[in-house]
Protein backbone atom coordinates (compact mmCIF):
# COMPACT_ATOMS: atom_id res chain seq x y z
CA UNK A 1 0.00 0.00 0.00
CA UNK A 2 2.66 2.87 0.95
CA UNK A 3 4.07 2.13 -3.23
CA UNK A 4 0.54 2.67 -4.41
CA UNK A 5 0.77 6.14 -5.14
CA UNK A 6 3.98 6.01 -6.98
CA UNK A 7 3.17 3.41 -9.10
CA UNK A 8 -0.72 4.74 -10.00
CA UNK A 9 0.41 8.46 -10.50
CA UNK A 10 2.65 7.35 -13.83
CA UNK A 11 -0.30 5.18 -14.68
CA UNK A 12 -2.88 8.54 -14.57
CA UNK A 13 -0.26 10.97 -16.25
CA UNK A 14 0.37 8.09 -19.06
CA UNK A 15 -3.91 7.83 -19.51
CA UNK A 16 -4.03 11.23 -18.66
CA UNK A 17 -2.00 13.16 -21.42
CA UNK A 18 -2.82 13.77 -25.17
CA UNK A 19 -0.72 13.39 -28.15
CA UNK A 20 -0.25 16.31 -30.70
CA UNK A 21 0.11 15.67 -34.40
CA UNK A 22 -0.06 19.51 -36.04
CA UNK A 23 -0.91 19.13 -39.78
CA UNK A 24 -1.92 22.10 -42.25
CA UNK A 25 -5.57 22.44 -43.52
CA UNK A 26 -4.17 24.92 -46.09
CA UNK A 27 -2.30 22.30 -47.89
CA UNK A 28 -5.17 20.74 -48.58
CA UNK A 29 -6.10 20.65 -52.20
CA UNK A 30 -10.11 20.65 -51.98
CA UNK A 31 -11.98 22.49 -54.51
CA UNK A 32 -15.06 23.94 -54.28
CA UNK A 33 -18.44 21.90 -55.07
CA UNK A 34 -21.97 22.69 -55.93
CA UNK A 35 -24.56 22.27 -53.17
CA UNK A 36 -28.41 21.37 -54.66
CA UNK A 37 -31.24 21.20 -51.72
CA UNK A 38 -34.88 20.50 -52.99
CA UNK A 39 -37.32 19.07 -51.47
CA UNK A 40 -40.53 17.93 -53.70
CA UNK A 41 -43.14 17.11 -51.94
CA UNK A 42 -47.38 17.40 -51.71
CA UNK A 43 -47.31 21.63 -51.92
CA UNK A 44 -47.21 22.91 -55.20
CA UNK A 45 -43.87 24.69 -55.12
CA UNK A 46 -40.84 23.22 -54.94
CA UNK A 47 -37.32 25.55 -54.08
CA UNK A 48 -34.24 23.89 -55.30
CA UNK A 49 -31.75 26.41 -53.63
CA UNK A 50 -28.17 26.28 -54.65
CA UNK A 51 -24.41 27.54 -53.02
CA UNK A 52 -20.89 26.41 -52.86
CA UNK A 53 -19.09 24.07 -50.65
CA UNK A 54 -16.73 26.32 -49.02
CA UNK A 55 -13.23 23.63 -48.53
CA UNK A 56 -10.97 24.09 -45.19
CA UNK A 57 -8.12 25.32 -47.01
CA UNK A 58 -10.16 28.26 -48.30
CA UNK A 59 -11.28 31.71 -47.10
CA UNK A 60 -14.46 33.30 -47.36
CA UNK A 61 -17.88 33.42 -46.47
CA UNK A 62 -20.42 31.07 -47.96
CA UNK A 63 -22.57 32.28 -50.92
CA UNK A 64 -26.33 32.51 -49.82
CA UNK A 65 -27.64 31.63 -53.80
CA UNK A 66 -26.29 31.03 -57.04
CA UNK A 67 -27.93 33.47 -59.56
CA UNK A 68 -27.45 32.29 -63.31
CA UNK A 69 -26.18 28.59 -62.85
CA UNK A 70 -27.91 26.21 -65.39
CA UNK A 71 -30.41 24.40 -63.51
CA UNK A 72 -32.62 21.22 -65.12
CA UNK A 73 -35.75 20.48 -63.30
CA UNK A 74 -37.54 17.75 -65.24
CA UNK A 75 -40.93 15.42 -64.11
CA UNK A 76 -41.93 12.53 -65.42
CA UNK A 77 -39.13 13.19 -68.11
CA UNK A 78 -41.14 16.39 -68.98
CA UNK A 79 -38.87 19.70 -68.54
CA UNK A 80 -40.25 22.29 -65.68
CA UNK A 81 -39.35 26.02 -66.00
CA UNK A 82 -37.53 27.15 -62.86
CA UNK A 83 -38.18 30.98 -61.99
CA UNK A 84 -35.38 33.04 -59.54
CA UNK A 85 -36.20 35.38 -56.22
CA UNK A 86 -33.81 37.45 -54.99
CA UNK A 87 -35.93 38.47 -52.20
CA UNK A 88 -37.71 35.77 -50.31
CA UNK A 89 -41.37 35.20 -51.10
CA UNK A 90 -43.79 33.11 -48.59
CA UNK A 91 -42.89 29.37 -49.07
CA UNK A 92 -39.51 30.37 -50.81
CA UNK A 93 -36.26 31.57 -49.41
CA UNK A 94 -34.52 34.62 -51.03
CA UNK A 95 -31.90 33.80 -53.55
CA UNK A 96 -33.35 30.48 -55.04
CA UNK A 97 -34.86 28.77 -57.56
CA UNK A 98 -38.73 27.70 -57.33
CA UNK A 99 -41.09 26.05 -59.58
CA UNK A 100 -44.88 25.78 -59.07
CA UNK A 101 -46.19 22.74 -59.83
CA UNK A 102 -48.68 19.83 -58.29
CA UNK A 103 -47.21 16.27 -58.22
CA UNK A 104 -48.90 13.52 -58.21
CA UNK A 105 -48.56 10.36 -56.46
CA UNK A 106 -45.98 8.39 -58.32
CA UNK A 107 -44.23 11.52 -60.23
CA UNK A 108 -40.72 10.92 -61.09
CA UNK A 109 -38.70 13.97 -60.19
CA UNK A 110 -35.01 14.65 -61.98
CA UNK A 111 -32.67 17.84 -61.16
CA UNK A 112 -29.65 18.84 -62.71
CA UNK A 113 -28.01 21.59 -61.83
CA UNK A 114 -23.90 23.13 -63.42
CA UNK A 115 -22.35 25.98 -62.26
CA UNK A 116 -19.00 27.67 -63.84
CA UNK A 117 -16.10 26.04 -62.62
CA UNK A 118 -17.70 23.43 -60.70
CA UNK A 119 -18.96 20.05 -61.46
CA UNK A 120 -22.16 19.40 -62.16
CA UNK A 121 -24.83 17.64 -59.79
CA UNK A 122 -27.41 15.37 -60.49
CA UNK A 123 -30.56 14.11 -58.12
CA UNK A 124 -31.42 10.34 -58.87
CA UNK A 125 -35.12 10.85 -60.05
CA UNK A 126 -37.65 10.02 -57.31
CA UNK A 127 -41.03 9.52 -56.57
CA UNK A 128 -43.01 11.56 -55.15
CA UNK A 129 -45.14 9.80 -52.36
CA UNK A 130 -48.11 12.01 -50.90
CA UNK A 131 -48.32 9.27 -47.93
CA UNK A 132 -44.30 8.94 -47.51
CA UNK A 133 -44.10 13.13 -47.34
CA UNK A 134 -46.90 13.44 -44.75
CA UNK A 135 -44.57 10.57 -42.85
CA UNK A 136 -41.58 12.65 -43.07
CA UNK A 137 -43.00 16.16 -42.62
CA UNK A 138 -43.74 15.83 -38.88
CA UNK A 139 -39.97 14.61 -38.29
CA UNK A 140 -38.55 17.36 -40.99
CA UNK A 141 -36.61 13.99 -42.58
CA UNK A 142 -36.04 14.22 -46.50
CA UNK A 143 -37.55 11.24 -47.36
CA UNK A 144 -37.42 10.23 -51.26
CA UNK A 145 -38.59 6.88 -52.51
CA UNK A 146 -35.84 5.31 -55.36
CA UNK A 147 -37.35 5.20 -59.16
CA UNK A 148 -37.56 1.86 -59.97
Amino acid sequence: MKHLPHILLPVFIGLLSSCTYHFELDDVGASQKLVLYSYPGSGDTTVVHLSRSLPVSQKGELGRGLKGADVRFSVNGEAVSLAWTDDSIPGVPAQSYYAVKTYEDGDKVNITAAAEGMKAVSSEPASVSDRLYRQCADKRLLCVESGA
